[in-house]
């Protein structure tokens, strides 16, 4: 599993989180630019962060998953993308 960048979450909002779509229609550069655990691992912090904001977390799993964004993410930019991400309706 690599770190999330812009363009790996750039790809996973263009194919709307559908990992099947993306597998039946992204080009060779988008297959090689993201891989299924990548694409895991957003699906993933996009639900912690879901729960948070709907209250269901604790304090606990809600510190916990800031270090997992930050530990994944490559940069600032890319924290803010996924969190963007998470506001999009699904």
């Amino acid at each position: 599993m690599g770190t999330l960048t812009v363009a790996k979450l750039a790809l996973y909002r263009h194919y709307a989180g559908d990992l099947d779509g993306w597998a039946r229609h992204a080009r060779d550069g988008a297959r090689k630019a993201i891989d299924d655990a990548d694409w895991a691992l957003i699906d993933e912090l996009l639900l912690g962060l879901e729960l948070v904001a709907r209250g269901q977390a604790s304090a606990s799993y809600a510190q916990a998953l800031e270090r997992r964004i930050d530990d994944a993410c490559a940069d600032a930019a890319a924290r803010d993308a996924l969190r963007a991400l998470a506001l999009t309706p699904r």
